[in-house]
């Protein structure tokens, strides 16, 4: 959305006054329709997304579907692979992680893997 949104500042010549009212209507339908909690919560532990932006940690929509999926605040709290997974450490700082996180989706890695493309 970041990128879409400077395609517009640009073909309006950066000019506020022409863009703003675009804006509000971008922001608005992504509001209520496109960007509910459990699509943040997808983009937060999709790995290509997550790792070009992990401020989205922050995000209250990933938080509050985390704690609405997760109803135990012990649970919450031992969430053990979650510091793995923010930190890039453990199983996700292999070569092959890092290099998977650029390229591919979970989904993609799912059809790929052969013991589930014969489910398909």
């Amino acid at each position: 959305m970041k990128k879409v949104k400077e395609t517009i500042m640009k073909s309006f010549n950066n000019k506020e006054s022409k863009y703003k009212e675009v804006f509000t209507i971008i922001h608005n339908r992504w509001t209520c329709q496109l960007y509910p909690p459990l699509q943040a919560n997808g983009h937060f532990l999709n790995p290509k997304s997550y790792y070009c932006n992990p401020k989205m940690e922050y995000d209250l929509e990933v938080n509050a579907c985390i704690k609405r999926l997760v109803s135990s605040k012990d649970v919450q709290k031992n969430l053990t692979g979650l510091p793995l997974y923010k930190s890039g450490s453990g199983l996700f700082s292999d070569e092959f992680s890092k290099d998977s996180r650029k390229t591919t989706t979970p989904g993609e890695r799912y059809l790929n893997n052969s013991k589930c493309s014969k489910l398909l």
